[in-house]
């Protein structure tokens, strides 16, 4: 059995690498590979969470006024009101359930695009929608897909201009799933109120314009950082190893023999 150890980006010294696995390979040689979905997921949901707050009262605009020593400014706009917007989804694996429900609890309704429909006993309240549906009914977009060549610039210049205006994005899953320079755009014109970022289309470089608006939320790929979190995901390769010992499969296998 191979396990991976789950990519930690922006955690100091300490740094783990992707690795391009063959499955099929591993299966015809009876070897199981894992990995430990759990532990980046929860943190990547408290983080989006943060991130979707932050973006809807426009904190990062208020703090940098503060900083410059300026106060309210009543021409910015006001924040947005949580329990009066809607939260769109795109991707609703681990961590898109668990943004779904932590911000239900702040009173946002929740509709999320997906490449097959949930069980609605999965679904806690989020409805099912198309791509287009989502475009044109959400206040605040957060992307939890894989990149790959179906996502890749997913959300370009033409699905902006499908956006509703003031909208807001969040990503805390591939840069490149944003067109970065199609966002700056949107960002520029108004059509994209407020966008929060974790991750960029070029890492570790950020596009400069992104840089440039006082509209952005700007993170270091750093969303699953923090102090429990490689102990916890230790725990769960461990939870592994002790499972694949007893029963011959491990908890979190990838694969299926």
């Amino acid at each position: 059995m191979i396990i991976r150890y789950s990519e930690l980006r922006g955690s100091g010294s300490h740094s783990f690498t992707l690795l391009q696995v063959d499955i099929k390979y591993m299966t015809a040689k009876g070897v199981y590979y894992a990995n430990t979905p759990k532990m980046p997921a929860l943190r990547t949901a408290d983080s989006t969470a943060m991130m979707i707050l932050q973006a809807l009262r426009g904190s990062s605009e208020r703090e940098a006024d503060a900083r410059a020593g300026k106060w309210l400014d009543p021409s910015k706009p006001l924040a947005k009101d949580a329990r009066c917007s809607t939260l769109g989804i795109v991707g609703m694996g681990n961590i898109g359930k668990l943004v779904s429900g932590h911000m239900q609890h702040f009173g946002m309704k929740v509709v999320y695009y997906n490449r097959n429909r949930l069980p609605p006993y999965e679904e806690n309240g989020a409805e099912f929608v198309s791509f287009e549906e989502l475009l044109v009914r959400s206040d605040v977009i957060s992307l939890h897909c894989p990149l790959n060549e179906g996502t890749r610039h997913l959300f370009n210049k033409q699905v902006f201009d499908r956006m509703k205006d003031d909208m807001i994005i969040v990503n805390t899953s591939r840069g490149a799933v944003i067109d970065e320079d199609a966002l700056v755009e949107a960002l520029n014109s108004g059509k994209v109120l407020r966008a929060a970022l974790d991750v960029y289309e070029f890492e570790p470089k950020i596009h400069p314009g992104l840089i440039a608006s006082p509209r952005t939320t700007l993170l270091p790929h750093a969303a699953v950082a923090n102090e429990t979190f490689e102990k916890d995901q230790q725990m769960e390769i461990l939870l592994n190893l002790e499972t694949f010992i007893r029963t011959g499969k491990p908890v979190n296998a990838v694969n299926e023999m």
